[in-house]
């Protein structure tokens, strides 16, 4: 628990320095080294364990970016397969559950999902290159309507000028 708070407040300390991507990282990877040893030293990889992995997965891909969920998408590939190699502790599988088959199932599920993740991603992605041009348009017609504005207002303060001094001649004239 003191080596779990003191890492906490490391990740805090890089958050406040303003290495919040870097904080981000290192929690996710801790997270999936967590769980990988709770894997490990329990049944091994089993459907709860995967669901933790694609939560995982997501977050990565939320929060750090698409290469580092899928570096961490193929650790968690390579994970689940090694885990089917290795005997459950408990000493037996149940019946019909075939590690192999799960890892094929499992590794399935992981690419289907990093997919969908990486196609929201690039649809995220566009959607805000999009909303970012729109708004450089908008704030440079802005820009454009504001130095008409004024221009139209020295004109307008132009014209101001000569109407009087018009009234001005035509008084005199008038006298």
């Amino acid at each position: 628990l003191f080596v779990l708070t003191l890492f906490f407040v490391f990740l805090l300390y890089l958050v406040h320095k303003g290495r919040v991507r870097a904080a981000t990282s290192l929690l996710i990877l801790s997270t999936w080294i967590s769980l990988t040893l709770m894997a490990f030293f329990s049944d091994g990889i089993k459907d709860i364990a995967v669901v933790a992995y694609i939560v995982v997965v997501f977050l990565a891909m939320l929060l750090v970016g698409y290469r580092f969920a899928l570096v961490i998408s193929a650790l968690s590939i390579v994970l689940v397969w090694v885990m089917s190699f290795i005997p459950p502790a408990n000493g037996f599988n149940s019946q019909g559950d075939v590690p192999i088959l799960m890892s094929i199932d499992y590794t399935v599920l992981f690419i289907l999902v990093i997919t969908s993740i990486l196609l929201f991603a690039r649809s995220y992605q566009y959607s805000y290159d999009r909303m970012s041009k729109e708004l450089k348009d908008r704030i440079l017609a802005e820009e454009k309507l504001s130095e008409s504005e004024a221009s139209l207002k020295e004109r307008n303060e132009e014209l101001n000028i000569s109407n009087l001094r018009m009234k001005k001649i035509n008084e005199e004239l008038l006298i």
